[in-house]
């Protein structure tokens, strides 16, 4: 989970859906801004608890390339899912975008017209991981 605000509101939604999970089938992440995007922490975690399913939350971008940082480093092969802000939009911490905004591609605008302060900072982060990413040629997603 990207922080404590999004995984609150995550558990409450799953358990609203009678999807009852412990706090250790959630990982706080830190905010990632280095590349390669590792996490040794949340390794170690994955291979103590070595589920099935990994179900990563963050910005899109940074998920794929740590899932793939996962996959290469784990013994067994889970599923691993990345899903973004997918389940934000199900627990109400992600800004709905109408399907018309959408379509003429102005979704990005109305999230930072509804919020601002969270969102003019965190697109100009992205654009420097972006940059890394280009540079040492990793996959981005459309």
């Amino acid at each position: 989970m990207p922080d404590q605000a999004h995984l609150d509101a995550t558990q409450h939604y799953l358990n609203s859906q009678d999807i009852k999970l412990g706090s250790e089938h959630f990982y706080l992440a830190p905010y990632y801004t280095e590349f390669p995007i590792e996490d040794k922490t949340l390794l170690d975690t994955i291979r103590e608890q070595r589920p099935d399913y990994i179900i990563l939350t963050i910005a899109g971008g940074k998920q794929e390339v740590l899932g793939h940082w996962l996959r290469d480093q784990l013994d067994y092969a889970p599923t691993i899912v990345c899903i973004g802000a997918a389940i934000a939009f199900l627990s109400g911490q992600q800004t709905n975008i109408p399907p018309w905004a959408d379509r003429i591609y102005i979704g990005g605008l109305l999230r930072i017209l509804a919020d601002p302060k969270t969102f003019i900072p965190r697109y100009w982060k992205a654009r420097k991981l972006r940059h890394l990413l280009q540079k040492h040629g990793e996959h981005l997603p459309c």
